[in-house]
């Protein structure tokens, strides 16, 4: 189903570096029973703030969801009430040492930021579906206490766009935390790139001379390397005709010009997050499959 959608200027910071771990288990994998830990440990007081800091977002959540059905004409109360609960969820993610959530929500607490900062930004229902995709993935890596790991193998991410322009933007926004992406200028060099190797995310322009980006990501999700591969759009057509192209042609969201470079993050973290948690249930799933088979 295609969906549409800090750095702001916290823009030029990292995120946060690796945070010490209490736990020996791999990234990506559920932990072991704590419950013989005792409730009064820091950290034991910190998922406990943390849980209720998540509890504490439940209303602007609702708020959002309403918001992305019908975009109220001053979302600025919205924006600063979603800001303050992702901020002391942060503060709560960090305190109890939880990395992938702390991440997460630094990106998203930026996209937010920029929007409250530059009121003349135009607050678009693809920044708030982000939001939205964002704080649902919190809610599962909190709950059920979710380490994916970004690590290991590294990520590949591609960019095509033949505006070398436009394909520098989102490159150097990218470029900034998960490392230089791979590009391409067409449509045909993109499927080239997706016959060799495979990537975690893809960011497609639309308007391309010879193969357009619809085409192309049809194309790429016929190769083997890439079936599962989310293709996020990014175009300056913003029509309903166009986003019922983007999801026929098998697209993940859909991001009108001129992008924010807070909400690229933000939308790459999601889905690479979310991209590592279904690998590493993928094995566990086929390994349940075979046991029934025999």
């Amino acid at each position: 189903m295609l969906t549409t959608g800090p750095y702001s200027d916290h823009q030029n910071a990292p995120f946060p570096g690796p945070l010490p771990t209490r736990s020996s288990r791999g990234e990506g994998e559920e932990p072991n029973d704590t419950s013989s830990d005792s409730n009064s440990t820091p950290h034991a007081s910190a998922e406990a703030e943390l849980t209720h800091a998540l509890v504490q977002l439940e209303e602007p959540r609702k708020r959002l969801h309403a918001a992305i059905q019908a975009l109220p004409p001053d979302p600025q109360e919205l924006l600063e009430a979603l800001y303050a609960g992702v901020h002391k969820l942060n503060e709560e993610a960090e305190r109890a040492e939880r990395r992938a959530l702390h991440r997460l929500g630094f990106a998203l607490e930026g996209m937010l930021k920029k929007l409250l900062e530059k009121p003349k930004l135009r607050t678009t229902p693809s920044a708030l579906n982000a939001a939205a995709a964002a704080l649902e993935l919190l809610e599962q890596l909190c709950r059920d206490r979710l380490e994916p790991n970004l690590s290991e193998p590294p990520l590949r991410l591609l960019v095509v766009d033949d505006d070398p322009i436009a394909r520098r933007a989102v490159c150097g926004a990218l470029q900034l935390v998960f490392g230089r992406p791979e590009s391409a200028d067409s449509g045909e060099a993109s499927l080239a790139l997706a016959g060799e190797k495979a990537f975690d995310l893809i960011f497609m322009d639309v308007m391309m001379p010879g193969m357009d980006g619809f085409a192309a990501c049809a194309k790429i999700h016929e190769t083997t390397s890439n079936r599962r591969t989310p293709v996020v759009f990014i175009t300056s057509r913003d029509d309903q005709s166009s986003r019922a192209q983007a999801e026929a042609a098998g697209g993940c969201s859909f991001i009108p010009k001129p992008v924010l470079s807070s909400e690229i993050m933000l939308i790459a973290l999601t889905f690479t997050l979310r991209g590592r948690l279904d690998q590493a249930r993928r094995p566990k799933r086929i390994e349940r499959a075979e046991a029934v088979v025999c």
